[in-house]
């Protein structure tokens, strides 16, 4: 984005004397010697009924023409019609508090129906509820502003308190599959890790990391309720879980999780300067505003994790690593989870019935042609 300034250029005062006075043809003197005034127009407007200005000592009848040529020449209202025009403003706002009052009544009439759903979550095809409650104050105020969070960026974080037993035997078997990779000559999986390693996005399915699939799907449980998602209706599915290795230099590229609605990573080794995950603002065109320092501008966040910390967040949510400073590895395990229909829930279970609601239908009509 460029910008355009305009050069201002500064008057010469040598110029500036030689130019013509452009007030003088409105102070000049008539023949009687008396000071010729004019208006804006340049109308002659010397005598007592083309007054546009008074003096102290003007009599009442002059101001009055004075305030009539006012009027006339420049718009300028009368007290008459300021009184007026402040009545007007006066209704306006009575007008605006009314309506006020009204949105308030509506709000109080909705609270009811609000309590019966997870803070202030609005039912299927409740729009004209959530409408108001973007445009209008909170419920239960007549007038005033009040901020709301919008569309917002969750993410979990926490520390196992399990992670000095568990983090050892993740490690070693790390190493492990990294060593028989090499030996087998297997291809190059990685993806974002640049001078790095990735193992294969299955290792969930091996016997060493049941214990710590249990780890993963309670995290991915309790972010379930903190996002109030419906568990009565939906599950989750664990699809991929992959080690990262990333030696000295080695980083990984802005990336999302393509497919996944919860993806998480945890530490199992890192040193002090191996570098932590940076979080990018997913709002369009907030990074490259041009705005004050506020709470809400766009930047990147750093999010500096710990050996046993794991963190969760949206698989759309635009991240990267910053590149490893130590000597020794970073390693970490990387995880995306899906959301499932629970059984007797879903698009598929509904499909069915409708398919078994229709065959009886139309077995119902063809036994009663056969009767008639």
């Amino acid at each position: 984005m460029t910008y355009q300034y305009q050069e201002v250029k500064k008057t010469d005062p040598r110029k500036q004397a030689n130019q013509q006075d452009l007030f003088k043809q409105y102070n000049t003197l008539n023949p009687k010697n008396e000071r010729i005034k004019y208006d804006v127009k340049g109308q002659d407007i010397t005598g007592d009924d083309k007054v546009t200005g008074y003096e102290p000592g003007d009599t009442p009848e002059t101001r009055a023409r004075h305030n009539k040529r006012m009027e006339e020449l420049y718009g300028i209202h009368s007290p008459k019609q300021k009184t007026t025009r402040s009545k007007r403003l006066k209704e306006h706002e009575q007008t605006i508090a009314d309506q006020s009052d009204n949105v308030a009544k509506e709000h109080q009439k909705d609270s009811d129906r609000m309590k019966k759903q997870k803070q202030g979550l609005t039912a299927v095809g409740d729009v004209g509820l959530s409408k108001r409650l973007i445009a209008d104050p909170i419920p239960g105020t007549s007038r005033g502003l009040a901020s709301q969070t919008l569309f917002p960026t969750i993410i979990h974080r926490g520390s196992l308190p399990i992670a000095d037993k568990l983090n050892p035997p993740l490690v070693e078997h790390c190493y492990k599959m990294q060593r028989e990779w090499k030996d087998e000559k297997q291809p190059n999986l990685c993806r974002s890790v640049k001078n790095g390693w990735q193992s294969k996005p299955d290792i969930h399915n091996l016997p060493e990391l049941q214990d710590f699939n249990a780890v993963i799907r309670d995290a991915i449980s309790w972010v379930y309720k903190q996002i109030q998602v419906p568990t009565d209706t939906y599950g989750f599915v664990l699809d991929t879980v992959w080690y990262n290795i990333t030696p000295t230099g080695g980083h990984n590229e802005n990336h999302v999780h393509p497919g996944s609605f919860i993806s998480g990573c945890y530490y199992i080794k890192k040193p002090p300067l191996a570098g932590n995950l940076v979080i990018y603002d997913p709002r369009k065109g907030s990074q490259c505003s041009r705005e004050p320092e506020h709470l809400a501008r766009g930047s990147t966040q750093v999010i500096k994790g710990q050996e046993g910390d794991i963190i969760l967040f949206p698989g759309w949510l635009e991240h990267s690593v910053e590149p490893n400073r130590d000597k020794e590895d970073r390693i970490s395990i990387a995880f995306n989870a899906s959301w499932n229909y629970l059984p007797g829930h879903g698009y598929m279970e509904d499909f069915i019935e409708n398919k078994q609601k229709q065959a009886d239908r139309e077995q119902y009509q063809k036994a009663r042609t056969l009767t008639k």
